[in-house]
């Protein structure tokens, strides 16, 4: 028989089920959302399962605010950093964080949207950055694969941009591990 195989970035169940990430959040910390929440971002489908979910939240009244979302792509693979001038001009493409090697994401306008709706950004990572974070994450006990490690190294790029404050309440999605 034939068969085809659609990308989890169009499957509307999985789509759907990413905002559940949301909603996890929130309900582990008492219905309080964060002022951000910083994510690997690829094809989008958690980045914007974010959204959808903090606003559904919102819109329920069940929170009272819906946070930045803040999207980690790869150098090399960095469409929606690229615009912003986000990108570090020096960096060679970052071929570790193969989970978000998206030069085309299906969802873009989607994307722009929801970091336009919600005051937030994506930036790209190098490669070095991705290791070294992934390096300081398994010291810390916390073994994850290369695209996870985008997002703790986001965080520096987004405090040197001035997106994120240190008093702010951050919370990063750690995606993914290795065993």
């Amino acid at each position: 028989g034939a068969g085809w195989y659609a990308s989890h970035a169009w499957n509307p169940a999985f789509f759907a089920g990413t905002a559940t990430a949301a909603y996890e959040i929130a309900a582990q910390r008492n219905w309080s959302v964060p002022d951000a929440v910083v994510t690997p971002l690829g094809h989008g489908t958690l980045f914007l399962g974010l959204y959808r979910g903090f606003r559904a939240l919102e819109q329920a009244g069940w929170t009272d605010a819906i946070p930045r979302i803040l999207g980690t792509q790869a150098v090399g693979y960095s469409p929606i950093a690229d615009e912003e001038g986000s990108t570090p001009d020096d960096a060679a493409a970052n071929d570790l964080a193969d989970g978000i090697h998206i030069r085309d994401p299906p969802r873009a306008q989607q994307v722009r949207h929801a970091i336009d709706e919600t005051g937030g950004a994506a930036v790209a990572v190098s490669a070095a950055a991705t290791e070294r974070e992934r390096d300081r994450l398994s010291g810390a006990g916390f073994h994850v694969e290369p695209t996870c490690a985008t997002a703790t190294a986001a965080l520096l790029q987004f405090r040197e941009r001035g997106e994120l404050q240190d008093g702010d309440d951050v919370v990063v999605a750690l995606t993914g591990r290795n065993d």
